[in-house]
């Protein structure tokens, strides 16, 4: 919405008709009336640029505090339509809401701040196979929060004007609202499929098998007595949906074992017993099926108990995430099931979950969800295996993936309302992640020289036919990767000052994670480089000139050896 579309707002609510003459940017009176005018007609022409210029001219001018606000809600407006969404949300912050003299003005300026959320989400591509799924979850997390204070800000408004209980919701903000909410949920039922998707066949054995316990577990809490038709239809439904779970087992592995066909067969028939009414004998199938299904998955890839458990209990998180089941019921279980297992080396994830419980019990749903995640990355740092990072894109990966969870954790922190403090220092964690993302750096370093030593050795055999090139793709992939490092070290120093949620933070990593995606696709993918580099060579900090030094000493010295042309040489 710009300014004229504010005053067709409070033109449309009959309680704020009698606001229109006041609210206009300019007056007769006002000498830069012109500019003004001009500002508006630009904007309503959508030449955004000519608009911003105008507008930007108006605020130079030192103008009256109302008019400030205005101009700048006028100028953010513009912006969003530019699709600078850091520069609108920069404007509309820059706005004091406890110094607007004009009150429908607040609830416009959340709707604002909203758009620019699901104007940057819808950019980026909501229903793209190629998005970031966090990302976009994040950004219409974040434009629905607003469009709910928005919602809230107006209907108070409207209450002290009109004694009536009816709020009216604009058209504009109901709308958006309900687009965002339409899109997430697009979204996370992409997330719940991909998850399913890309389930190994150990992953689908234990959807399966927790899917059983939880039916009996169900089953078993139930009164015999009180269990009547709407109970069986209920038990029938859920049990059809592990049914295609068993069937998408069988068309990814057209031979199973013995053992997986009889626990199928179980199953299938404790369906019928489910059916009939008989419970007993349906029970004792679920339970022979569950039971074999445990000695399956021990015995598949020679996987240890202790896996096996940690598998599960990963297995337990991401149906909480991707289902939105995060209930202090579920929570509670998982605290239980932790508990139960005995295991020394989770102990630091199960106090994650209670702080997660903690939170959610004080109605802090977004930090019960950072711990959540808190809890599941550690628990997934005991279940990989402590395999030597041996080459420069292993590092660069296991770098993204720290840069990536100190993210995430990040903008869960941020949706929690600014009001809200948590009980304990959510920063130190982020901050653990983020060291060790940035921490990778001189190992990498380290890797590519060895890597392109080696690589020079092998040439050095006349007979050997690998291509005598060198300088790409480091000539793109260590500028990224340095152009990245600078800006997570820019993070850095604002979480020192303990904010968490200040948006140039989440700004900062994020860009950080994008900049180390690029280099890994292009070391990865060298025929793919990019077209330009970030930051030239002999603008780097010293470390990597001394790396770009030693490569470029490395490839003349082969030159020197070599009987082909330099041409040839230096080509990727």
């Amino acid at each position: 919405m710009n300014w004229i579309t504010i005053k067709r707002y409070i033109f449309q609510s009959c309680c704020m008709t009698f606001f229109l003459p006041t609210f206009s940017l300019y007056s007769i009176e006002d000498t830069n009336v012109h500019e003004e005018q001009l500002a508006e007609a630009y904007y309503a022409a959508y030449a955004y640029d000519t608009s911003a210029l105008f507008y930007e001219k108006i605020l130079n001018n030192s103008p009256s505090d109302w008019k400030n606000n205005i101009a700048l809600y006028n100028l953010g407006t513009i912006r969003i339509e530019q699709n600078r969404f850091e520069d609108a949300l920069k404007t509309f912050n820059s706005i004091s809401l406890d110094s607007i003299s004009i009150p429908i003005l607040i609830p416009s300026i959340m709707m604002q701040q909203g758009l620019v959320y699901y104007r940057q989400a819808n950019f980026i591509g909501p229903l793209n196979q190629d998005i970031d799924v966090d990302e976009s979850l994040f950004l219409l997390q974040k434009s629905i929060n607003y469009f709910e204070e928005a919602k809230k800000a107006g209907c108070q408004i409207q209450k002290l004007e009109d004694s009536s209980q009816i709020c009216v919701i604009p058209h504009e903000l109901a709308y958006y609202s309900k687009q965002a909410a339409y899109f997430q949920r697009q979204i996370q039922q992409k997330q719940v499929q991909a998850l399913f998707e890309k389930a190994t066949f150990f992953d689908n054995v234990i959807y399966i098998k927790n899917g059983i316990r939880n039916l009996l577990e169900f089953i078993e809490a139930i009164p015999q007595k009180q269990i009547n038709d709407s109970y069986l239809s209920y038990l029938h439904e859920e049990a059809q949906y592990l049914m295609r779970l068993w069937d998408k087992i069988e068309m990814k592995d057209s031979s199973p074992e013995n053992g997986l066909k009889i626990a199928y067969k179980n199953f299938s028939e404790s369906l019928n017993k489910l059916k009939k009414g008989s419970l007993e004998e349906a029970i004792k199938g679920l339970r022979t099926s569950n039971n074999i299904l445990q000695m399956l998955l021990f015995q598949s890839n020679k996987n240890t108990l202790h896996e096996i458990a940690l598998r599960e209990l990963l297995i337990d998180y991401q149906i909480i995430v991707t289902h939105n089941k995060l209930t202090p019921e579920s929570i509670q279980k998982l605290i239980e099931k932790q508990i139960n297992l005995k295991f020394k080396s989770i102990n630091l994830a199960t106090q994650y979950l209670n702080e997660s419980l903690k939170e959610l019990q004080g109605n802090n749903p977004w930090f019960a969800k950072f711990y959540l995640f808190a809890s599941y990355y550690n628990l997934q740092d005991k279940l990989i295996k402590k395999n030597k990072l041996s080459n420069s894109s292993q590092i660069l990966q296991k770098s993204l993936q720290e840069g990536r969870r100190a993210l995430q954790l990040d903008r869960l922190a941020f949706l929690e309302d600014a009001t809200k403090k948590s009980t304990t220092d959510l920063d130190q964690i982020i901050l653990g992640y983020l060291n060790k993302a940035l921490n990778y750096k001189p190992l990498f370093l380290q890797s590519v020289m060895q890597e392109q030593e080696a690589h020079f050795r092998v040439l050095g055999n006349p007979k050997s036919k690998i291509s005598r090139c060198q300088k790409g793709p480091w000539n793109q992939v260590i500028p990224l990767f340095e152009h990245g490092y600078k800006e997570g070290k820019n993070a850095l120093h604002v979480l020192a000052k303990k904010d968490i949620k200040n948006g140039f933070f989440i700004v900062k990593q994020s860009q950080m994670v994008k900049l180390w995606e690029k280099a890994l696709k292009v070391l990865q993918n060298p025929s793919k480089q990019l077209e330009q580099t970030f930051i030239p060579p002999n603008q780097m900090p010293k470390d990597i000139q001394e790396v770009f030094q030693s490569l470029q000493e490395m490839e003349l010295n082969d030159t020197l050896r070599s009987s082909q042309p330099m041409k040839e040489i230096i080509e990727w």
